[in-house]
């Protein structure tokens, strides 16, 4: 009984608290990758001219696809930009 406690009480924590909106944080940017690569796809936009956009190289623009790199602001303003047209 006395372990139930306890576990309820470290989800009312503040470290558990940070460490979920973290997570809830990584997922939310994970989805916006997801969706620069669709965009990217859908539009048959090659790397090439989509780093030219963005104004950074073709590797980086590979890496934020995988969000292994934050999307730049223009990134994310074209990601922006489509979903307010509902293009994707």
């Amino acid at each position: 009984m006395l372990e139930k406690e306890t576990r309820t009480d470290i989800k009312n924590t503040d470290y558990f608290n940070a460490v979920y909106n973290s997570w809830k944080t990584r997922q939310k940017s994970k989805s916006l990758h997801k969706e620069f690569k669709a965009i990217r796809k859908k539009k048959r936009w090659p790397l090439k001219l989509v780093a030219a956009k963005l104004g950074v190289s073709t590797r980086y623009v590979l890496y934020m696809e995988r969000g292994e790199k934050p999307l730049n602001k223009a990134a994310l303003e074209l990601v922006e930009q489509f979903n307010s047209l509902g293009e994707t």
